[in-house]
């Protein structure tokens, strides 16, 4: 089984709304989950992946070069389910 084969277009709008928001609070709730659940499936998602897709800091999260990567392809799925 794919390391990627278990995300969803709800993982992956998570992903797009933290990285669009700048955090994880703010994707966290444009997405009407808990902070502590979008943390830990971003989490998740990177162990699976086995990199880091944000980086955190005090004040929010940017994603890294992986991430500007996973997020360009995610933005991609997303439209393509919208379509289906």
């Amino acid at each position: 089984m794919s390391t990627l084969s278990q995300l969803d277009v709800a993982a992956l709008r998570l992903i797009l709304a933290v990285a669009d928001a700048g955090s994880i609070s703010s994707g966290a709730a444009r997405c009407h989950l808990s902070v502590a659940a979008a943390s830990k499936r971003i989490s998740d998602i990177e162990s699976r992946l086995g990199v880091a897709l944000l980086v955190r800091r005090n004040r929010g999260v940017r994603p890294t070069p992986a991430g500007d990567a996973f997020i360009a392809h995610a933005r991609r799925m997303v439209h393509l389910a919208g379509l289906m």
